[in-house]
């Protein structure tokens, strides 16, 4: 089996929907992001698959084409069970066969490359996006990478995407009750505070690649939709965005102010912040901001170091490291913690 016929083998199944779901996460606030510009096509991303996949379809060797079958005839052993969904947690172990498993066998078996996906908790900074996408630095050790992509997941009915996407999205991003408008700008926040360049949002049916451009621009692709097969299909467009993260860039600074990789610093016009300064030391907590650097541990809230600086222009010398907690408030749960944890 080569690789043409492994992306023609691997059908997604239409999803069997139990009697009783649930659609809490889709509509969890997720507010337009301040930073973000308008929505733009990603015109070019056929042709940049096709580039990546196309020398690659017909020429394998004996022991690539076992393990391919191998991996095609695992993932159609489990499609029955797992194409029952009646919530979000069930689609998205449902994307993880249908979708992740054959990404990462392309990726081993045609670019030796090992990777795979896991939960947010594991690679990821900032945020509960559904998967995250990374790279193993060591294969004794099994180190990881920092995340490289990461995916939003969401029920088919939960999030039923329109026919234009980017239209919607531009005419409509002033109502926060919409749930296309929340679940990009949502994605959007995940990759802007983990400073990633991509991001992928898939209701199962269709799955749409977001690229961040410039400093606020964000582009999106077509819809690859699940019925599609071959390099139309997601599993190519999966392959080829995880293959462009780990080999070309994954990095994209946050455009809330520049600074060095890896490095957030936020600005404390809007905040209330209680704290003091030495007796002889005399200045407005609006002319500080704060630099976030790494995360120290994660649970509910990501704990990270970092420092108190001035601003740019601000006639002050200071400077003390910090450790901050960073909730995302998204998640109901993490508000009510974060302001039990204020309170007590």
């Amino acid at each position: 089996m080569n690789l043409s016929q492994f992306l023609e083998r691997i059908t997604p199944p239409e999803i069997q929907k139990t009697v009783e779901h649930s659609t809490t996460k889709t509509t969890v606030p997720a507010y337009p992001r301040e930073y973000l510009a308008d929505l733009t096509p990603w015109v070019e991303i056929d042709e940049e698959i096709e580039k990546l996949l196309d020398p690659h379809l017909k020429h394998f060797t004996t022991l690539q084409s076992q393990r391919f079958l191998r991996t095609a005839e695992v993932i159609e052993d489990k499609i029955d069970t797992k194409s029952i969904c009646g919530n979000e947690s069930e689609v998205v172990a449902l994307g993880g066969v249908i979708y992740e498993d054959p990404t990462l066998a392309i990726l081993r078996e045609v670019f030796s490359i090992r990777c795979d996906f896991t939960n947010h908790r594991a690679t990821n900074n900032i945020g509960d996006p559904d998967r995250v996408f990374f790279t193993y630095n060591d294969q004794i050790t099994k180190d990881r990478s920092r995340a490289k992509f990461l995916m939003e997941y969401k029920t088919p009915w939960a999030l039923r995407m329109p026919t234009n996407v980017i239209t919607h999205f531009n005419s409509e991003r002033g109502d926060q009750k919409n749930k296309v408008v929340k679940a990009i700008s949502q994605l959007y926040g995940y990759m802007t505070f983990n400073n990633l360049v991509h991001g992928g949002l898939c209701n199962y049916e269709a799955l749409y690649l977001l690229r961040r451009t410039g400093d606020t621009g964000l582009q999106i692709s077509r819809p690859f939709l699940y019925g599609q097969k071959g390099i139309r299909g997601p599993i190519a467009a999966l392959t080829y965005i995880c293959h462009y993260s780990i080999t070309k860039e994954s990095f994209h600074y946050s455009p809330v102010e520049r600074g060095p990789p890896g490095v957030h610093a936020f600005i404390l016009d809007d905040l209330e912040v209680e704290g003091t300064w030495d007796e002889d030391s005399n200045v407005l907590w609006q002319n500080m901001k704060l630099r976030l650097h790494c995360a120290v541990s994660k649970n509910i809230a990501s704990v990270m170091s970092g420092e108190v600086v001035p601003r740019q222009r601000t006639r002050f010398r200071y400077q003390k490291r910090a450790y901050f907690k960073v909730y995302d408030i998204t998640q109901p749960s993490n508000l009510e913690a974060a302001d039990a944890e204020i309170k007590s």
